[in-house]
């Protein structure tokens, strides 16, 4: 009887709480989605990226047409710099691109990194492309082009593309080299911006990517009833 009272005496007064507390988490998780990145984020649902063209490293097109439907991660490399770029790359490799591979999601996610030298010579993507040690160019494309356009949206603050040298661009030769990481979703809308060489940012891409794999699962699934 007196064990029968304590249970009851429990339940009372830590029953409820844990039952709030667990539902309030699982709210979180399954309510929170990832925002979209624009003017306003009412008009970034309604806006994609500008049209883009780039080559790799076997002459073939990469735009807007032949990544469609890919989830992009989209970043800026250019060999010259001897610190960022390559902390960029070592964690997009081995925080995002291996850790990723076993998800269900990975087949149609692409990393896109676009090449360019500072110095205003033509880059050198055979000998970059050689470097870089297990990536799938399936999967992995390093592209050369004159511009980058993905870069170029409105934010609050202004302009993406054309802000002023900061924490987020580089100035090299008189040019602005971006050092953000963008993710852009499958409907070619911006959905996270990641500065590049700091690890806890990207540790939140990887996880905003698996975000934005349950998202089209939901969204399919609405799809098809």
């Amino acid at each position: 009887m007196k064990n029968t009272k304590r249970i009851w005496l429990f339940l009372l007064l830590f029953g409820t709480p844990i039952i709030f507390l667990y539902t309030l988490s699982r709210g979180k998780n399954n309510s929170k989605d990832l925002p979209y990145f624009g003017k306003t984020e009412e008009l970034a649902k309604k806006t994609t990226i500008k049209d883009f063209l780039f080559y790799d490293i076997d002459s073939n097109v990469v735009n807007k047409e032949t990544t469609k439907g890919k989830t992009l991660v989209v970043s800026t490399l250019f060999p010259s710099c001897p610190t960022y770029c390559p902390v960029l790359q070592s964690q997009l490799k081995f925080l995002v691109y291996d850790k990723l591979q076993d998800s269900s999601g990975f087949k149609d996610l692409l990393f896109l990194s676009h090449l360019i030298d500072t110095t205003g010579a033509e880059p050198n993507l055979s000998q970059f492309v050689s470097e870089q040690e297990g990536i799938n160019s399936r999967n992995w494309k390093i592209v050369v082009g004159e511009d980058n356009p993905i870069y170029d949206f409105e934010l609050p603050t202004g302009n993406v593309k054309n802000r002023p040298c900061d924490g987020t661009v580089s100035c090299m030769g008189g040019k602005a080299y971006y050092q953000m990481i963008l993710l852009v979703d499958r409907d070619n809308k911006v959905r996270g911006m990641y500065q590049g060489n700091q690890t806890q940012l990207i540790e939140k891409m990887r996880g905003d990517i698996r975000k934005l794999f349950i998202e089209y699962v939901q969204k399919d699934r609405k799809a098809s009833k």
